[in-house]
C-alpha cells in the first residue's frame, strides 16, 4: 500500500497547502466562475489591478527586503553583493534604457521569464528533498519543470496574435513558422507529463510512498502556464495566473522562512513574524508597492490616475533623457528581485556562487 512521503513540508501544512500548493489549483477554478466578459473582451477593473499589480505583483518584489536587508546578519557578511549589486544593476539599465528602450523592456521580460521558471524548479527542489536518492528520477522531473514552463514560452513566440504581452507591446521576439511548429510544441508538452507521469507511478511503487507534494508542484505549474499562456488568449487570464501564481507563492515562501528565523534565533523583525501578525508582514508591502506604482503612474504610463490621485501633482511629461534614468530607477526593486533571488536561498556558510544562479 502507498503511504504519503512523511515530512516534506517545510512550514505548517495548510499554509503551504493553500498559500504555495494550492495556488494554481484555486486560480484556475476561479476561472470557472468568472464572467465572460472579463476573460474574453480584456475588461479590467481598477480595484482588480490594484489587487493583482500593485499588491501582489509589486509586492512580491518588496517581500524580498525581508530576506535580504532585514536580515542583519546576511548583510553583513555580503556587504559588497548588497551594496554593489543595486549600483551595477542600475548603470546596466540605464545604458539599456539609454540605447533603446524597448531593448531595456526585452531584456528585462526575459529576465523575468528565467526568474519564473527557476522560481518553479526551487519550489521542486523543495520538496524532494526527501525523497531517495536517485539521479533518473531527479532528471525526469527537472526536465519536467522547465518543459511545462519553457514550451508555453515557445509556443506564444511561435503563435502571433497572442492577445497579451509580459511588461510592453513587442517585448518578445514572436514570428510566423510553420503551422505544425505550434503543435509540435504542444506535443512535447504533453509527452514529458506523461513520461513524468509514468515515472512517478513506477519510483512510487518502488518506494511504496508517493510525494504529494512535489507532484502538486508540477502538476499546478504546467495547468497554470498552460491554461494562461496556451488555452486562452486573454490579458486578465494570463496577468491573473501569472501574477497570482507566482506572487503569492513566493510571499508565502518569505513568510515561513522567517517565522523559522525568528523562531530558532530571533530578529529585529520579531514583531512582523510574531504570532497572529500576517498583516504586519503584508500591509507594508502594499503600501510601498502602492507608492512605487504611483510614481510609475504619474511620470512614465498614465493610465490609471483616479487610483494614485495622490500622484497629480508630479504627473508631468518627461524628456527621453529622464526617463532614461527615472525608468531604469523605478524597475530596480524588481531588477534587483530577479538576480538576488537566485542567490539568497543559497548562501551558506559565508560562500554562494554567482554560477549557481544558472
Amino acid at each position: 500500500m502507498l503511504k504519503l512521503q512523511a515530512h516534506n513540508w517545510i512550514g505548517k501544512p495548510w499554509l503551504e497547502a493553500l498559500g504555495i500548493l494550492g495556488v494554481p489549483f484555486l486560480c484556475c477554478s476561479v476561472l470557472f466562475f468568472l464572467p465572460v466578459e472579463l476573460i474574453h473582451n480584456d475588461v479590467f477593473p481598477e480595484s482588480l489591478w490594484l489587487f493583482l499589480i500593485v499588491f501582489i505583483d509589486v509586492g512580491h518584489v518588496y517581500s524580498t527586503f525581508y530576506r535580504t536587508y532585514a536580515d542583519k546578519e546576511t548583510v553583513a557578511k555580503h556587504p559588497k553583493l548588497f551594496i554593489g549589486l543595486p549600483l551595477l544593476l542600475l548603470v546596466i539599465s540605464v545604458l539599456l534604457h539609454s540605447i533603446n528602450s524597448l531593448l531595456f523592456w526585452r531584456c528585462l521580460a526575459y529576465l523575468a521569464v528565467y526568474h519564473f521558471i527557476r522560481q518553479q524548479y526551487g519550489f521542486l527542489k523543495i520538496y524532494s528533498r526527501r525523497e531517495p536518492d536517485n539521479e533518473i528520477r531527479r532528471r525526469i522531473a527537472a526536465i519536467t519543470i522547465y518543459a511545462v514552463t519553457a514550451l508555453p514560452v515557445l509556443y506564444w513566440h511561435v503563435s502571433p496574435g497572442r492577445h497579451f504581452t509580459w511588461f510592453v507591446k513587442n517585448d518578445f521576439i514572436t514570428g510566423m513558422v510553420h503551422p505544425l511548429f505550434p503543435l509540435l510544441i504542444m506535443a512535447a508538452f504533453w509527452l514529458v507529463l506523461a513520461i513524468y507521469g509514468i515515472s512517478e507511478i513506477v519510483f512510487s511503487i518502488r518506494t511504496r510512498t508517493i510525494n504529494l507534494q512535489k507532484n502538486l508542484v508540477v502538476l499546478g505549474t504546467a495547468l497554470s502556464w498552460y491554461i494562461g499562456i496556451v488555452y486562452y488568449n486573454s490579458d486578465f487570464v494570463f496577468t491573473f495566473l501569472n501574477v497570482a501564481c507566482h506572487g503569492i507563492p513566493y510571499m508565502a515562501l518569505v513568510w515561513i522562512h522567517g517565522k523559522k528565523l525568528n523562531a530558532q534565533k530571533g530578529t529585529f523583525l520579531k514583531v512582523v513574524y510574531g504570532r497572529f501578525t500576517l498583516l504586519l508582514f503584508l500591509l507594508p508591502l502594499c503600501f510601498i508597492a502602492y507608492i512605487e506604482e504611483g510614481f510609475w503612474d504619474a511620470l512614465v504610463w498614465k493610465e490609471h490616475g483616479g487610483l494614485f490621485s495622490l500622484f497629480q501633482n508630479i504627473r508631468v511629461s518627461l524628456p527621453k533623457q529622464a526617463l532614461n534614468v527615472i525608468v531604469p530607477l523605478l524597475a530596480l526593486p524588481q531588477l534587483f528581485h530577479y538576480v538576488i533571488d537566485g542567490l539568497i536561498w543559497r548562501i551558506r556558510k559565508d560562500q554562494f556562487s554567482w554560477t549557481k544562479m544558472l
